[in-house]
C-alpha cells in the first residue's frame, strides 16, 4: 500500500513539474511580458554585436531580423566567454536555440544574461 502510495505522488510529481516547464518555454517576441521571470526562451539567433571591445563590453547576440525588429538580446560578459567549449556567436548564429535564465533588460530591450554553457540547448 505504502509503494503505491509512493509511487502515485511521484508519478503527480513528474506531471506537474513537466507541465510547469512547457509553461516556461517561450519564444523570444514574448520575453517582454515575462520580464523578472525566469523561462525557456527558444528562437532563431539572427545576429551578434560586439559592444566597443575596447571597454570590455559583452557579446550580444540578438533575435529578430533586423535592427528595429530585435525582441531579445543574450549577452555574453567576456569572463563568462573565457569558459566556452565554443564561440557562441560562431555556432549560434543562424541557427535555433534555446537559452534558459531571468529575464532583464540591456539597452531597452528584453534581455538573458548568460552566465555559463549550460544555459544555452541548440535545438537547429
Amino acid at each position: 500500500m505504502l509503494i503505491k502510495k509512493v509511487l502515485s505522488i511521484c508519478i503527480i510529481l513528474f506531471f506537474c513539474t513537466n507541465l510547469n516547464a512547457q509553461q516556461n518555454n517561450i519564444a523570444a517576441a514574448q520575453a517582454i511580458n515575462y520580464i523578472g521571470k525566469t523561462v525557456w526562451v527558444c528562437d532563431r539567433i539572427d545576429e551578434a554585436a560586439l559592444d566597443n571591445i575596447s571597454k570590455n563590453e559583452p557579446t550580444v547576440l540578438y533575435t529578430g531580423a533586423s535592427f528595429n525588429e530585435r525582441t531579445l538580446a543574450i549577452v555574453f560578459s567576456k569572463r563568462v566567454l573565457a569558459n566556452f567549449s565554443y564561440e557562441p556567436t560562431a555556432k549560434m548564429i543562424n541557427h535555433k536555440f534555446c537559452v534558459h535564465g531571468k529575464i532583464t533588460k540591456y539597452k531597452g530591450k528584453p534581455a538573458v544574461f548568460i552566465k555559463s554553457e549550460s544555459q544555452i540547448q541548440h535545438i537547429g
